[in-house]
């Protein structure tokens, strides 16, 4: 393989979710040829979506199975700006702003929009921020510590989030009742084992407009199934159903590879997606370039020794990272819950975390589905004994968690829960995202590793943002650019409050 340079080239990209599409969009508008692989019968990797044809798993027709509970903030601008290339519509905004819920100060809702979030932030009980004037002089300090941080990345990586967050004088019910949920939300993590690193990486891109979207069909008919099909329009090869079964480099870091049609492990596909046979796999020889967009764990388990002696640093930064393992449940009731709006809360004090009211296409106003978010399976439920299952048959366990969260939600819909049969459940968990604790950011492999043919995209790579949908858009960028340059490209993190203006502007156009 030499490295790709110009008109007639061709790349392969392991991964068809958000990373691998960023990837394609960029390379595609460079000229190159393009082809995906991807396991899944569907694109959109994490975030991918099945509507379900047939009664399956206690699922019925017309019923949905996402992949995670994801909602697409204000500042995911290179995701947004991917879907309007693509001619996908943002997804509308759920609820007013952000949503709270705790068994003290009951249900919150901080309001959104450009310059008046924080005037309403204020607005809220002393006992759920503590004093305004407290409070306002910890937020400035906290803004200022902004371009401290981004300065020396790797040194602010070395705290934690709760530590930066008393030294600059937050105060204690502010850090308990609107930090701790919003970054717990946002990366499974709690502030006392949260990188200050990845608190301010959202800090400084969340600040204008915390209001959350969300899609009301499934993530791949509302964006990656549109988003891929633009791309194949434009040439790129789109293989289903195939994966990668042998990564590794030669001495001069070209990939040697070998690839495979993807069984099917979750056991649903051939019921998910009717008629599904995966595509045949493209001859790997025949590709100048190869950009990886597995997960760190996946491209661990595949990865042969050239792999290591080429980039030996690689080896020691995937021994220490690990992996959360969230666990996202959907219920369906037989009644409508009364109160239930559609919104993305964030809840204290229970057994899951994120809770969303989700109306049904085609049924109406009424609410009788919820969303649920557990965003850690080991430490809420140990005894569930996950052992890396996607899919969580009904059973002894599995009804066990939905009592369980039935006696929850009752605390939140009081009288209208307990009594109400659940029609349907589904639980499923997600391979895992990777943990952002202290010290985490060096371990975070380049898109650029060295070789001139072999690059690595990802949420999970060293790039300016979350381990989220925008994080994994980005690094596929990043992972484009690295390959049409030849060398290592950096994403400059902008200054904090260009970042607001920007984000602001942003609100402005198409939604």
């Amino acid at each position: 393989m030499t490295r790709a340079h110009g008109r007639g080239d061709r790349v392969l990209v392991i991964g068809a979710g958000l990373a691998g599409l960023a990837v394609a969009d960029r390379l595609l508008d460079a000229g190159l040829r393009v082809t995906l692989v991807e396991p899944f019968p569907l694109p959109g990797g994490r975030t991918a979506s099945f509507d379900v044809p047939v009664p399956v798993a206690g699922l019925q027709p017309g019923d949905v199975v996402e992949h995670g509970l994801h909602a697409w903030f204000q500042h995911y601008h290179a995701l947004h700006d991917l879907m309007e290339r693509c001619g996908v519509d943002r997804p509308p905004f759920s609820g007013p702003g952000v949503s709270f819920w705790n068994p003290e100060q009951r249900h919150m809702v901080v309001p959104g929009g450009p310059g008046v979030w924080l005037a309403n932030a204020l607005r809220l009980p002393a006992g759920a921020r503590g004093g305004r004037r407290e409070a306002l002089g910890a937020f400035g300090r906290l803004i200022a510590e902004l371009g401290v941080c981004f300065d020396d990345p790797v040194g602010t990586d070395r705290h934690s989030a709760l530590s930066l967050l008393q030294r600059v004088g937050v105060p204690e019910a502010a850090i308990g009742n609107i930090f701790r949920p919003c970054l717990y939300s946002l990366t499974s993590l709690p502030l006392e084992r949260l990188s200050a690193l990845e608190l301010m990486r959202w800090m400084s891109r969340i600040l204008p407009d915390p209001r959350m979207r969300c899609v009301r069909v499934s993530s791949v008919r509302a964006m990656a199934g549109p988003i891929a099909a633009a791309l194949q329009a434009r040439g790129a090869d789109l293989r289903l159903g195939v994966e990668v079964t042998r990564l590794d480099l030669d001495r001069q870091g070209r990939a040697v590879l070998e690839l495979a049609e993807a069984p099917d492990r979750t056991g649903l596909r051939h019921v998910l997606v009717p008629g599904f046979e995966p595509d045949a796999p493209p001859d790997p020889a025949g590709f100048d370039a190869v950009i990886s967009t597995l997960p760190w764990e996946r491209l661990h388990a595949l990865g042969q020794p050239g792999l290591w002696r080429f980039a030996p640093f690689l080896a020691g930064s995937f021994e220490r990272l690990h992996n959360i393992h969230p666990l996202t449940i959907r219920l369906w009731f037989e009644r409508p819950i009364a109160g239930a709006r559609e919104s993305y809360i964030l809840a204290r004090g229970t057994l899951f975390d994120v809770l969303r009211p989700t109306p049904e296409a085609g049924s109406g106003p009424d609410i009788r589905l919820i969303d649920l978010l557990v965003e850690d399976v080991e430490s809420h439920l140990p005894e569930l004994g996950y052992d890396r299952e996607r899919y969580l048959e009904p059973g002894a366990r599995t009804d066990a968690i939905v009592q369980r969260v039935l006696e929850d939600l009752e605390r939140i819909y009081p009288g209208q829960v307990l009594g109400n049969p659940v029609a349907r459940s589904f639980l499923h968990t997600r391979e895992g995202i990777v943990a952002c604790n202290p010290g985490v950011w060096p371990l975070r492999a380049p898109a650029h590793i060295g070789s001139s043919s072999f690059f690595l995209a990802g949420d999970w790579t060293r790039q300016p943002h979350g381990v989220c949908m925008e994080g994994a858009v980005r690094s596929g960028q990043l992972a484009a650019e690295a390959l049409l340059s030849g060398q290592p490209v950096e994403a400059p993190t902008p200054a904090p409050f260009g970042q607001v203006a920007f984000s602001v502007r942003s609100l402005f156009q198409r939604s």
